[in-house]
C-alpha cells in the first residue's frame, strides 16, 4: 500500500533521526581526544612497550625508532590511565643517543595507585640533539 508523501516523510524522518543521533555521539561527551601530534616527531616511532607493575611501583620499558636523518636524545612521556582513560599518574624517560635510522631503548619509572591503574600510553614529547 502506497501512502504517497507520508511514506517519503516517514523515511526522511527516520534518516534524519539516525543522523542526529550519530552527531550527538560526536560531541566528545566522555571521550578524550588525543593531542594533535607534533609534525617534528613524525619520524619517531614507538616500536614496543611493556609495563610492569609491582605494588605502587610501575615501570615501562620499550624501544623507539629514529626515522630522522640526524641522531637524537628522545624524551618520552608515559601516562598511566584508569579504566575511563583519565590520567592517574605520569612520568618521563629518555632514549639516549639514538642514531639516524637507529633504534634505542628507554625505561620510564613512576608511582601509582595499583587499584586505579588500567593501561599505559607513551608519547614522544621532545627531541634533543645527540651528543
Amino acid at each position: 500500500m502506497n501512502l504517497g508523501p507520508w511514506t517519503l516523510n516517514l523515511e526522511l524522518f527516520v534518516v534524519m533521526a539516525v543522523l542526529a543521533a550519530g552527531l550527538v555521539g560526536c560531541n566528545g561527551g566522555g571521550a578524550k581526544s588525543a593531542p594533535t601530534p607534533n609534525p617534528r616527531y613524525a619520524a619517531i616511532t614507538i616500536v614496543s612497550t611493556q609495563t610492569r607493575l609491582l605494588g605502587g611501583d610501575i615501570s615501562v620499558v620499550g624501544t623507539v625508532k629514529n626515522g630522522d636523518s640526524t641522531g637524537h636524545d628522545i624524551t618520552l612521556h608515559a601516562s598511566f590511565l584508569d579504566a575511563s582513560g583519565s590520567e592517574i599518574a605520569n612520568a618521563e624517560g629518555v632514549a639516549e643517543d639514538v642514531g639516524a635510522g637507529g633504534t634505542g631503548s628507554f625505561e620510564i619509572d613512576g608511582k601509582i595507585d595499583p587499584a586505579k591503574y588500567s593501561t599505559t600510553q607513551v608519547t614522544v614529547v621532545s627531541l634533543g640533539e645527540k651528543k
